[in-house]
């Protein structure tokens, strides 16, 4: 690949609390990031999304200091990886989401299918630049069907449904849902292709509320 440089946006300065002073993000040109592990994947971001606690970069409450960057929903498509990744299966020009957790496959959670538990693993930002590396073990694959746009919205469209998974709900139970920010209007989307009778929204914003309904609320 011949591009060594890449637009990234980064954690430029902190917060400073003694000053109540918010940190700050730029758009900076860096380096493209190299391969460093046999199981490494480059991707060619298409899209990333702002996530509702990535504003919290600005208050100090990421472990991260700057310069850093930041970001971590996104999906793309693979432009290099390494010979682990290669005999997994992933080949260049794969359409990618992941998960911005790196895992270590080895704990109980891990062993069972929860993941999100897993104690050991690494947080991998960096999702809002043109290029990313990450392992291949964070990656899913996205169907034809699916479009990289959509393909953004993967992570906390998991996160929706695994509240479903969760609340345990039954064909026909009546759900609340507390919240119409995206992931509450992921749930109502979920809840009523689950077979959810009832679904009311509570939000004090009007709009949201009016959006609530438009996808699918019965009340809100």
């Amino acid at each position: 690949m011949d591009t060594k440089n890449m637009k990234a946006v980064m954690l430029v300065k902190d917060y400073n609390p003694e000053r109540g002073q918010l940190g700050e993000v730029d758009c900076l040109n860096v380096p493209v990031p190299k391969l460093v592990n046999d199981d490494d994947v480059l991707i060619k971001v298409a899209y990333a999304s702002i996530c509702g606690s990535d504003p919290n970069v600005l208050k100090g409450l990421f472990p991260d200091r700057a310069p850093c960057p930041i970001g971590h929903e996104v999906s793309g498509t693979i432009k290099e990886l390494g010979p682990k990744a290669k005999k997994l299966g992933w080949k260049v020009g794969d359409r990618v989401t992941g998960n911005f957790y790196q895992t270590c496959g080895a704990c109980d959670y891990c062993h069972n299918g929860m993941g999100q538990f897993c104690p050991n693993a690494v947080g991998k930002v960096g999702a809002q630049a043109e290029y990313i590396v990450w392992s291949a073990s964070q990656l899913y694959r996205l169907p034809d069907s699916v479009d990289l746009l959509d393909g953004t919205f993967a992570e906390p469209f998991n996160i929706a449904l695994h509240a479903i998974e969760v609340a345990d709900m039954k064909l026909g139970d009546r759900l609340a849902i507390s919240g119409a920010g995206g992931i509450g209007l992921m749930l109502v989307q979920l809840a009523k292709i689950s077979g959810a009778s009832q679904v009311t929204v509570i939000e004090p914003v009007r709009s949201k509320r009016e959006l609530a309904l438009e996808l699918g609320a019965d009340y809100a």
